[in-house]
């Protein structure tokens, strides 16, 4: 992929996040992280840096566009995620999510810094589900394609996938290549 179609690709992704979930662009950004040995991670989010998305330029050179839009959606759902966890604490009244929500979510945020989080492992908690399904619908619905999903919470992402493009309106959103 050439540098223009990662920019490309990456401002759809940052934009429509932003949009969604009530940013000001560019505050989100996206961060070039060295590699992992491994080459397993492809982008990440912190709790304390709660606007900016790392990714792995190996990975942003090869990756697809459908895969690229969203694993930085995935991301993004992060760190709408986090604000949600901070807002909730605070009061504030663009806070969307319940106690149950907050408790968990919290929860394994703490979990997973504490653990480094374990990738096989990720994709039990519902912080993943949450963004899988987000990133998911964002594929499918500004794309028209669809991500393979991981077969353990396929059935849960699946469920989630209609009621981010009903609160989101995500095919207004068409991606053109």
């Amino acid at each position: 992929m050439t540098i223009e179609m990662i920019e490309k690709n990456a401002t759809f992704a940052i934009l429509l996040c932003a949009t969604c979930f009530g940013y000001k662009p560019p505050k989100i950004q996206i961060v070039v992280m060295e590699d992992d040995e491994e080459g397993l991670v492809r982008a990440y989010t912190r709790p304390n840096t709660p606007s900016l998305i790392y990714a792995s330029e190996k990975w942003l050179m090869t990756a697809s566009t459908s895969e690229l839009i969203g694993v930085l959606c995935h991301e993004g759902r992060h760190l709408y995620q986090f604000m949600q966890l901070k807002w909730f604490r605070t009061h504030h009244v663009k806070c969307e999510i319940n106690k149950e929500t907050y408790e968990q979510w919290n929860r394994e945020i703490h979990q997973k810094t504490i653990v480094n989080k374990k990738i096989t492992d990720d994709f039990q908690w519902g912080i993943e589900i949450d963004a899988e399904a987000f990133s998911a619908a964002v594929v499918k619905y500004t794309l028209n394609s669809s991500v393979k999903l991981i077969k353990e919470i396929k059935f849960q992402v699946e469920a989630l996938i209609p009621g981010f493009e009903t609160k989101y309106h995500l095919s207004t959103y068409q991606f053109k290549q």
